[in-house]
């Protein structure tokens, strides 16, 4: 895996994936995993992940599983999940593990927002190395 800033999109459900990576292509290189398995593979290597969108229910478990798995390893990553349930745990649970949430279907605007709070969060991170750093 390269050093090239890449954005995770864990979900089964393929047409709503390749709609989350239309909207999120302008903050990285899409890579998609449709189960926990495989999304556990591709963030092994974590070099250059810019975000993660995850959904809330897999077929083969929970996205929340994978987000807590990514916590231990990664509090600052952004990660966005989804969900089709009006269920407030999970909600809570997510945000427990400092996720932002939408619900299916969701609109464009929520992905551009969260694209948006990304990309000030990395500029904001690429500022403070300039100028904290050794001239």
């Amino acid at each position: 895996m390269s050093d090239k800033s890449w954005i995770l999109i864990l979900d089964d459900d393929a047409a709503m994936a390749r709609c989350i990576a239309r909207e999120m292509k302008v903050l990285a290189e899409p890579r998609y995993a449709a189960t926990c398995g495989a999304a556990r593979a591709a963030l092994a290597d974590r070099r250059g992940l810019l975000a993660v969108v995850l959904d809330l229910e897999l077929g083969d478990g929970r996205g929340l599983d994978v987000l807590a798995e990514l916590r231990r390893h990664d509090a600052h990553v952004p990660v966005l999940m989804l969900s089709g349930t009006g269920d407030r745990e999970p909600v809570n649970d997510a945000q427990r593990l400092g996720a932002e949430f939408a619900y299916k279907p969701f609109v464009a605007e929520n992905l551009r927002a969260f694209a948006d709070r990304v990309l000030q969060k990395r500029f904001v991170a690429s500022f403070r190395r300039w100028v904290l750093s050794p001239t």
